[in-house]
């Protein structure tokens, strides 16, 4: 039988795999998709999720349990010294309107107390040294404002500068300082009783005991109990009638 060529209109490009259908040499579509790997994404961090700055470490609040004095405080039951200033003490003028004033200002309310980085964190009492305020207010320096305190312990007598350091002695200088009335003087206390004679007493030299105080021009031997002493010159009261040196002799 004859062999029969025939010739072929075009080419097809042929995979030489197995195809979809299981023949040989099927056609690779050039169309044929295949599964797009994804692009990464990147994402926009949302304002929601950056973290909230950690707190300050230096600065804490609470509740004034108790006032203490113009310059020291009780917050959630533990002491606070303020920092930078100082009120007078007890029995010193000025200590109980400084204390009366602090009660105002902060009595049963919350409170923020702010450290200061490189002081001390407690005195030698165990208290906290601390800024005070409340409601934005430096309770320190309205102490100070209204002449109930004055800035100290600050970079001038040895504790270090503060950060409120210049605030605190231009309200002081600018402060009227509180004045308190002198107290009444007291009543000179009555004098002691007499011990011993008087200097113009007059007594029985062998009884020096027995004397006579002094007395009223008027006074005579009716007006005493003694009888028969001695009387030294001048007397006065004529208790020797008889000059004899022996006074009151008779009733």
């Amino acid at each position: 039988m004859p062999v029969v060529l025939v010739a072929l209109a075009g080419c097809e490009e042929f995979d030489s795999g197995t195809g979809s259908a299981g023949r040989v040499g099927a056609p690779k579509s050039t169309t044929a998709t295949r599964e797009a790997t994804p692009e990464p994404s990147v994402e926009t961090p949302s304002a929601s999720s950056t973290p909230s700055p950690s707190a300050d470490p230096l600065t804490s609040t609470g509740t004034v349990t108790e006032v203490v004095d113009g310059d020291t405080i009780k917050v959630d039951g533990q002491s606070v010294r303020l920092i930078g200033m100082d009120s007078p003490e007890a029995g010193q003028c000025g200590y109980d309107e400084a204390t009366a004033a602090m009660a105002d200002i902060v009595t049963g309310r919350v409170v923020t107390l702010i450290a200061v980085a490189g002081r001390d964190d407690v005195d030698q009492y165990g208290r906290l040294l601390r800024f005070v305020e409340v409601d934005g207010t430096d309770v320190g320096l309205r102490e100070i404002e209204l002449g109930l305190a004055v800035a100290r312990y600050d970079g001038r007598d040895g504790y270090g500068t503060h950060p409120r350091q210049d605030a605190y002695i231009a309200a002081d200088a600018a402060a009227a300082d509180v004045t308190c009335a002198a107290p009444e003087p007291t009543a000179p206390a009555e004098p002691a009783p007499l011990v011993g004679p008087a200097a113009d007493a007059t007594c029985d030299p062998s009884y020096p005991t027995v004397c006579i105080p002094p007395a009223p021009p008027d006074l005579d031997c009716g007006d005493i109990t003694f009888r028969r002493f001695t009387v030294l010159p001048p007397d006065p009261h004529h208790f020797d009638g008889n000059h004899d040196g022996v006074g009151c002799e008779s009733d």
